[in-house]
């Protein structure tokens, strides 16, 4: 299946280059993910769209989001009909200055190829960064 093509986005989006296949759905993940729910404007999924993570971790803290954040990211992975089913893995990183972040890994299984591509996100402080989608 072909899951399409879209300019090319994580924080801003380029008119001159293009995602598809698993990059594609790499990109819509985190912008998914970055996204605070019920900001999504027009659309049928406007009002159940996004999961804020970092507002999340603000929210309750680096520990409670360890335990929140692997059921939760499936649950809204999933939403996305090209995405099959997901395990998400976070883990804390523990920084120099005392303060902790976290690391995210996702298996993502697509729909139709039955294959699992990994996704990783970092969250510290109050920014989260796509750190790459592997084969």
């Amino acid at each position: 299946m072909s899951y399409g093509r879209d300019a090319w986005g994580l924080d801003s989006i380029s008119t001159t280059r293009f995602a598809s296949g698993r990059a594609l759905v790499a990109q819509a993940l985190y912008r998914r993910f970055t996204t605070t729910r019920g900001t999504l404007r027009h659309g049928g999924e406007s009002t159940s769209y996004g999961y804020d993570i970092v507002g999340l971790v603000g929210a309750v803290g680096v520990d409670r989001a360890l335990a929140i954040l692997p059921s939760a990211l499936r649950a809204e992975a999933c939403k996305d009909d090209r995405v099959q089913d997901v395990t998400a893995v976070v883990s804390r990183v523990n920084n120099g200055d005392g303060t902790a972040s976290l690391t995210i890994t996702m298996n993502v299984l697509l729909v139709d190829e039955n294959e699992a591509f990994s996704v990783a996100f970092a969250v510290a402080g109050s920014t989260m960064t796509f750190e790459g989608a592997l084969p």
